[in-house]
Protein backbone atom coordinates (compact mmCIF):
# COMPACT_ATOMS: atom_id res chain seq x y z
CA UNK A 1 0.00 0.00 0.00
CA UNK A 2 2.65 2.43 0.89
CA UNK A 3 4.70 1.61 -2.37
CA UNK A 4 1.16 2.72 -4.49
CA UNK A 5 0.90 5.62 -2.63
CA UNK A 6 4.27 6.68 -3.16
CA UNK A 7 3.90 6.48 -7.17
CA UNK A 8 0.75 7.94 -6.61
CA UNK A 9 2.32 10.98 -4.87
CA UNK A 10 5.79 11.11 -7.59
CA UNK A 11 3.41 10.39 -10.55
CA UNK A 12 0.59 12.96 -9.67
CA UNK A 13 2.05 15.77 -12.16
CA UNK A 14 1.39 13.24 -14.61
CA UNK A 15 -2.42 12.82 -13.98
CA UNK A 16 -4.06 14.57 -17.03
CA UNK A 17 -7.78 14.65 -15.43
CA UNK A 18 -9.00 12.73 -18.85
CA UNK A 19 -10.61 9.86 -16.18
CA UNK A 20 -11.41 10.16 -13.07
CA UNK A 21 -9.06 10.64 -9.74
CA UNK A 22 -10.11 7.84 -8.05
CA UNK A 23 -9.45 5.38 -11.48
CA UNK A 24 -6.23 6.55 -11.92
CA UNK A 25 -4.84 6.48 -7.92
CA UNK A 26 -6.82 2.51 -8.10
CA UNK A 27 -5.23 1.28 -11.32
CA UNK A 28 -1.90 2.89 -9.80
CA UNK A 29 -2.65 0.77 -6.74
CA UNK A 30 -3.97 -2.62 -8.61
CA UNK A 31 -1.15 -2.63 -10.98
CA UNK A 32 1.41 -1.58 -7.74
CA UNK A 33 -0.04 -5.13 -5.96
CA UNK A 34 0.30 -7.03 -8.85
CA UNK A 35 3.93 -6.56 -9.40
CA UNK A 36 4.21 -6.90 -5.83
CA UNK A 37 2.66 -10.20 -5.96
CA UNK A 38 4.25 -11.45 -8.91
CA UNK A 39 7.71 -10.68 -7.33
CA UNK A 40 6.54 -12.91 -3.81
CA UNK A 41 5.52 -15.10 -6.06
CA UNK A 42 8.85 -17.17 -7.94
CA UNK A 43 9.85 -20.27 -6.22
CA UNK A 44 6.90 -20.34 -3.62
CA UNK A 45 4.79 -23.49 -3.89
CA UNK A 46 1.12 -23.11 -3.84
CA UNK A 47 -0.36 -23.35 -0.11
CA UNK A 48 -2.38 -26.66 0.88
CA UNK A 49 -5.88 -26.28 2.34
CA UNK A 50 -8.27 -28.07 4.62
CA UNK A 51 -11.33 -29.25 2.99
CA UNK A 52 -14.06 -26.85 3.61
CA UNK A 53 -16.92 -28.78 2.75
CA UNK A 54 -17.53 -29.90 7.01
CA UNK A 55 -17.76 -25.77 7.12
CA UNK A 56 -20.75 -25.10 4.48
CA UNK A 57 -23.12 -26.01 6.41
CA UNK A 58 -22.52 -24.84 10.18
CA UNK A 59 -22.65 -21.22 7.83
CA UNK A 60 -26.04 -21.73 7.36
CA UNK A 61 -26.78 -21.93 11.17
CA UNK A 62 -24.89 -18.78 12.08
CA UNK A 63 -26.39 -16.58 9.50
CA UNK A 64 -27.66 -14.62 11.66
CA UNK A 65 -24.27 -13.32 13.71
CA UNK A 66 -23.33 -9.42 12.36
CA UNK A 67 -19.86 -8.77 11.70
CA UNK A 68 -17.68 -5.30 12.18
CA UNK A 69 -15.94 -3.85 9.15
CA UNK A 70 -12.52 -4.69 11.15
CA UNK A 71 -13.14 -7.83 11.96
CA UNK A 72 -14.08 -8.94 7.88
CA UNK A 73 -10.83 -6.86 7.39
CA UNK A 74 -8.67 -9.01 9.88
CA UNK A 75 -10.17 -12.14 7.96
CA UNK A 76 -9.45 -11.14 4.86
CA UNK A 77 -6.08 -9.59 5.49
CA UNK A 78 -5.34 -13.41 7.02
CA UNK A 79 -6.08 -15.31 3.64
CA UNK A 80 -2.69 -17.02 2.18
CA UNK A 81 -1.26 -14.28 -0.26
CA UNK A 82 -2.29 -16.01 -3.36
CA UNK A 83 -5.83 -16.21 -2.31
CA UNK A 84 -6.70 -12.49 -0.92
CA UNK A 85 -4.76 -11.27 -3.68
CA UNK A 86 -7.51 -13.26 -6.04
CA UNK A 87 -10.03 -12.55 -3.51
CA UNK A 88 -9.45 -8.73 -3.25
CA UNK A 89 -9.24 -8.51 -7.07
CA UNK A 90 -12.78 -10.54 -7.97
CA UNK A 91 -14.69 -9.96 -5.03
CA UNK A 92 -13.91 -6.04 -3.92
CA UNK A 93 -12.43 -4.83 -7.23
CA UNK A 94 -14.52 -6.77 -9.60
CA UNK A 95 -12.66 -8.08 -12.23
CA UNK A 96 -13.90 -11.27 -14.34
CA UNK A 97 -11.15 -14.47 -13.60
CA UNK A 98 -10.05 -14.31 -17.40
CA UNK A 99 -8.67 -10.61 -16.79
CA UNK A 100 -7.30 -11.67 -13.29
CA UNK A 101 -5.54 -14.51 -14.95
CA UNK A 102 -4.05 -11.82 -17.28
CA UNK A 103 -3.05 -9.59 -14.57
CA UNK A 104 -1.41 -12.37 -12.50
CA UNK A 105 0.19 -14.58 -15.71
CA UNK A 106 -2.44 -17.43 -14.61
CA UNK A 107 -4.57 -20.01 -15.59
CA UNK A 108 -8.34 -19.18 -15.39
CA UNK A 109 -8.92 -21.91 -13.63
CA UNK A 110 -5.90 -21.72 -11.32
CA UNK A 111 -7.88 -17.61 -10.57
CA UNK A 112 -11.36 -19.83 -9.94
CA UNK A 113 -9.59 -21.92 -7.76
CA UNK A 114 -7.99 -19.47 -5.78
CA UNK A 115 -11.05 -17.54 -5.58
CA UNK A 116 -12.72 -20.94 -4.12
CA UNK A 117 -10.57 -21.38 -1.99
CA UNK A 118 -9.98 -17.93 -0.52
CA UNK A 119 -14.30 -18.36 0.44
CA UNK A 120 -13.39 -21.21 2.28
CA UNK A 121 -10.62 -19.91 4.50
CA UNK A 122 -13.26 -16.82 4.52
CA UNK A 123 -15.95 -19.45 6.13
CA UNK A 124 -13.90 -21.05 8.48
CA UNK A 125 -12.68 -18.13 9.62
CA UNK A 126 -16.29 -16.10 10.14
CA UNK A 127 -18.13 -19.74 11.44
CA UNK A 128 -14.63 -20.00 14.07
CA UNK A 129 -15.34 -16.02 14.95
CA UNK A 130 -19.55 -16.67 15.27
CA UNK A 131 -18.66 -19.25 17.53
CA UNK A 132 -17.47 -16.47 19.55
CA UNK A 133 -19.91 -14.24 19.69
CA UNK A 134 -23.70 -14.44 20.47
CA UNK A 135 -26.42 -14.31 17.84
CA UNK A 136 -28.45 -11.19 17.25
CA UNK A 137 -31.93 -10.94 18.08
CA UNK A 138 -34.32 -9.80 15.28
Amino acid sequence: MQEAFVKIYNHLKDYQSAGSFEGWVRRIAVNTAITGYRKNLRGRLEDEIDDRSEYANSLVEHHDVEYTMEELMICVQALPDGYRTVFNLYAVEGYKHKEIAEMLQIDVNTSKSQFSRAKGHLQKALLDLSAQKIPVES
